[in-house]
């Protein structure tokens, strides 16, 4: 496992379920 691809992943995904959380 990459944890740089972790990371990505992670703050892709909280940065989508931030706007949706905003919206």
């Amino acid at each position: 496992a990459q944890p740089t691809g972790t990371v990505h992943d992670i703050s892709k995904k909280a940065g989508v379920f931030m706007e949706l959380s905003i919206n």
